[in-house]
């Protein structure tokens, strides 16, 4: 893949644009950038692989103080766009450096020399997963696109404002995948199948822990939100602000890193090519339909599809009935602390602070929602999962 990446920016690549080749006279700097950048990137996820997070963590740190300062260094001293990707290409050849010698501590020496042996196996598992996650991006661009292509530019600002807010449920998802894949595959390795379900509900479960009450709130102040970020000039937000959280529920429960333990592949590739394909046609239609919240309810149907179908393959892989596949008693707990929360919030903001400065308003209603959220999850039994997350595993009576 990193070989592959440079040979798309070198000078051989016939379909290079003027303005990128133009970036390097040598014609070599960028290619040899892109190709350390892209292999050394495996620092940032082998050792979590490994199940060492702590390491991973301090050398992302470091690396990306010192990619800072390289960069500013070169901008301030140079002003040179070539001075700036040669010190771009040394920090690259140092974060190798970096990866070679984890591999080298880790696994012995032995280690860096690769085994062509197993280049097939590697990539019957990887290249579908890694084909569908091209899809799976493509899908989460066709309403911008297909806003771009039938809205006026406004329009397409205001959609881009609520893909945004939506996104940070997209980091919180991914970085608990990654941190939670490695043990579920552990688990799959031994057989302990009972195991692997049991880590990704307990996943779950915390990632609804956030994600659910983040989604009531944004939901119900979605107004205060959006006003506060981008001014009240883009308030034409608000609606598919809201209808994509409530797509954000879907995110929480998840069986896609199920499906990548159990090296479906195949299949998650069929799927993300057949759900892009409808979602171009549905988003389209939804535009004409009801404009840029049909576009949103669209994509937000699709998604739901998608995690039905997924849910329908670990229940065959696994033999188990969609009732066990989740904690469902526990997920609906914190969909009632959540839901009681905005109500709560959302009713002592009507009662005292509709006249507050904006930033007063989301303050005070944030702290009421949280609360109010707190207070209900450990009125209904809830509470466990909170002390969990601090580190203190308990279990209700």
């Amino acid at each position: 893949m990193a070989f592959l990446s440079a040979l798309a920016v070198s000078q051989w690549n016939p379909f290079l644009p003027d303005n990128i080749r133009s970036l390097s006279s040598s014609g070599i700097l960028i290619p040899c950038f892109i190709f350390l950048w892209v292999l050394s990137s495996l620092i940032e996820f082998l050792p979590n692989a490994d199940q060492d997070v702590p390491w991973q963590a301090r050398a992302i740190l470091i690396l990306a103080l010192i990619r800072n300062v390289t960069i500013i260094a070169a901008a301030i001293l140079s002003h040179s766009v070539e001075v700036i990707f040669t010190a771009l290409l040394i920090f690259a050849l140092l974060k190798m450096s970096v990866l070679l010698y984890y591999v080298a501590i880790r696994y012995g020496i032995g280690a860096l020399i690769p085994k062509v042996s197993m280049l097939s196996t590697q990539l019957n598992y990887a290249v579908p997963f890694g084909l569908s996650g091209v899809f799976f991006n493509l899908r989460a661009r066709i309403g911008q696109w297909v806003v771009a292509a039938v809205f006026p530019p406004g329009s397409f600002a205001i959609f881009s404002i609520a893909i945004s807010i939506n996104m940070i449920a997209n980091v919180l998802r991914n970085t608990m995948a990654s941190v939670i894949v490695p043990r579920m595959s552990q688990c799959e390795s031994g057989g302990d199948w009972d195991g692997m379900v049991k880590l990704n509900n307990k996943a779950n479960v915390a990632v609804s822990a956030i994600l659910f009450p983040f989604a009531i709130f944004v939901f119900v102040f979605a107004g205060l939100v959006v006003e506060a970020l981008y001014t009240d000039s883009y308030l034409g937000a608000v609606p598919v602000v809201r209808i994509y959280m409530a797509g954000t529920f879907m995110l929480a429960v998840e069986m896609s890193s199920i499906l990548v333990v159990l090296k479906q592949g195949k299949f998650v590739l069929a799927l993300s090519a057949i759900l892009l394909a409808i979602a171009s046609l549905v988003t389209y239609f939804g535009a004409t339909l009801a404009g840029m919240n049909g576009v949103a309810i669209a994509s937000v149907v699709v998604m739901f599809v998608g995690n039905i179908l997924n849910f329908r393959r670990v229940s065959m892989c696994t033999g188990r009935p969609l009732r066990e596949l989740q904690d469902w008693g526990t997920l609906a707990k914190l969909l009632i602390a959540s839901a009681t929360a905005g109500i709560v919030a959302l009713a002592a903001w009507k009662m005292f602070a509709l006249s507050w400065p904006l930033l007063f308003q989301l303050a005070v209603s944030g702290a009421v929602f949280v609360i109010a959220y707190l207070g209900m999850l450990f009125s209904i039994g809830g509470g466990f999962v909170i002390s969990t997350m601090f580190g203190k595993p308990t279990q209700p009576a």
